[in-house]
């Protein structure tokens, strides 16, 4: 099995990464990605998932959170907050900014990651991102990440995941068309044994869901989605893709309709 990791630690990066796709994107090729639903895809009863997307494959990922340290160890550390703080500006109206805060678990603040005392870290990011390609399309990135990563000393028999993304993106087309995607992921006591780097996560839950807009602007349409995925320890857990029960492979990313007994 393929070994699956807790927690999106480069959000900032993941951004970077949107914003230079978004940017070699053409205006045809965009508007037909977002006028379909993003993450799922019906064949034959079952659903595919974008797992990476939902951010359930991201939230389930163990945290390589010493080389994070090592990056973040270049930033000033605030005494008074007891977190390292990075911010950083760039000419295309790139903003971003990221903290990242370690506890022992007594409580105590940490200048550095160690895998024997850390027993939580707590990062922040937000980026904002706006420009303008060469056609003078308008393009409008927001995110914003909330995780903390608790019980991940060696004293810790599991780790746990709790937190927040939110994002926005736009575009827009002069005056007559645009897009705008708002996704929310939320992770809740997503939990992994510590003993077991491949185990499943033997509980919590992540929820996931988006509001797409899109079309003309004076004639928009809309299309919801929401996902949640209730861990049990199993490759294939219960999941509600809008409303509806499936069994979700953890691997694959086919979800599979439950069928009443």
């Amino acid at each position: 099995m393929k070994r699956l990791h807790l927690g999106r630690i480069a959000g900032s990066v993941a951004a970077a990464a949107l914003v230079l796709t978004m940017a070699n994107l053409d205006a045809v090729s965009l508007m037909a990605a977002e006028a379909t639903q993003p993450d799922m895809t019906l064949h034959d009863g079952q659903v595919q998932v974008d797992l990476e997307r939902i951010g359930a494959f991201s939230a389930i990922r163990v945290p390589d959170l010493g080389v994070a340290s090592r990056i973040i160890g270049r930033c000033a550390f605030d005494v008074t907050r007891g977190q390292r703080n990075c911010r950083s500006s760039s000419a295309d109206n790139r903003l971003s900014a990221m903290s990242f805060a370690m506890r022992s678990r007594d409580g105590a603040a940490q200048l550095h990651f160690d895998s024997s005392t850390t027993d939580t870290v707590t990062i922040r990011t937000a980026v904002i991102n706006r420009w303008s390609d060469k056609a003078n399309h308008a393009f409008d990135i927001n995110l914003r990440s909330t995780q903390r990563f608790s019980g991940l000393s060696r004293a810790s028999q599991v780790r746990v995941l709790n937190g927040a993304d939110t994002s926005f993106r736009t575009k827009r087309w002069g005056n007559r068309f645009a897009t705008r995607v708002e996704r929310t992921t939320t992770y809740s006591s997503v939990t992994i044994p510590n003993d077991d780097e491949s185990a499943y996560p033997t509980g919590g839950v992540i929820h996931s869901s988006s509001h797409d807009t899109y079309g003309a602007l004076n004639a928009p349409r809309d299309a919801y989605y929401s996902v949640t995925v209730y861990f049990d320890g199993t490759r294939t857990p219960l999941v509600l893709l809008d409303g509806k029960q499936f069994t979700l492979d953890l691997e694959t990313g086919i979800a599979t309709p439950v069928t009443a007994s």
